[in-house]
């Protein structure tokens, strides 16, 4: 299920996600300005290469993880290739999310399919979904900044008060989102077929889709930190993503279920 908590590597992010800020939105201009960027690129890397790469394989299943206990093999090699196995793992992931939800929504739909087919195309429906909502992010982020930009030439006030309702906007539509990933593989529909059928069920049953949205990241998240309690370890922190999985996975179910019902009390 799209949109619940998850499980990343915070301090990696952020100092790559920071360097990319500076670079793109300088707010300096003394000569040692490149050399800070450069260190916060570095300490970036040298913090992603720290962590699980393995995570990345489930990055498109919130309710599965692996926990952050260190890398399985300390990273050695260059950027480039740090960052080449980096993406690899992450296009690995949609095909292990498809594999992972195919079952689950056939055994939902209660209609006899061919597996494979299903999470062949599963995948690529997730990886189709993915790359409509960056496109349609930096769409929408392109075009609100040059409208915040214009409005803050008359308005400080109104140029604020348009990125509130910019975000405000933009949170909304991602909630009416959410069960895109439970219209892929329940119907076994298309990106924008399954935009569409998830925007249709949480625009007439609003007020469930939230409780249950609300009900279902708390579940998750309550999860998550009682079993990071238990990943000492490698072998506890094994123990602790299968159970994890194992109660998680009712949850994902449960979006499912949720929304088969819902769909089907929609007009045709």
């Amino acid at each position: 299920m799209a949109f619940l908590p998850s499980w990343t590597a915070p301090a990696a992010a952020e100092g790559l996600l920071r360097a990319a800020g500076d670079a793109l939105f300088p707010r300096a201009t003394a000569p040692d300005e490149a050399l800070r960027l450069s260190r916060q690129v570095s300490e970036g890397v040298r913090l992603l290469a720290q962590e699980n790469l393995l995570r990345l394989l489930v990055w498109q299943i919130p309710t599965l993880a692996i926990p952050s206990w260190g890398g399985v093999v300390r990273w050695e090699g260059g950027v480039l290739p740090l960052l080449g196995l980096g993406a690899a793992l992450a296009l690995a992931g949609f095909l292990v999310a498809a594999c992972y939800l195919a079952p689950l929504g056939h055994a939902i739909a209660r209609q006899p399919v061919p597996l494979a087919p299903a999470i062949l195309r599963g995948c690529l429906s997730l990886l189709g979904y993915r790359f409509l909502l960056f496109a349609l992010g930096g769409v929408g982020v392109g075009a609100t900044a040059l409208m915040v930009a214009a409005t803050a030439l008359f308005s400080v006030f109104l140029a604020l008060l348009l990125m509130g309702l910019a975000v405000g906007l933009a949170l909304l539509v991602l909630f009416h989102l959410f069960l895109t990933e439970e219209a892929i593989f329940v119907d076994r529909v298309g990106p924008v077929q399954g935009m569409l059928r998830s925007a249709r069920v949480v625009f007439a049953h609003f007020w469930a889709a939230l409780r249950f949205w609300l009900l279902a990241a708390l579940i998750i998240l309550g999860l998550r930190l009682l079993l990071e309690r238990f990943t000492g370890s490698p072998l506890t922190a094994l123990v602790a993503s299968a159970l994890y999985a194992f109660l998680a996975t009712g949850v994902t179910a449960g979006g499912m279920v949720f929304y088969r019902e819902r769909s089907a009390r929609l007009p045709a």
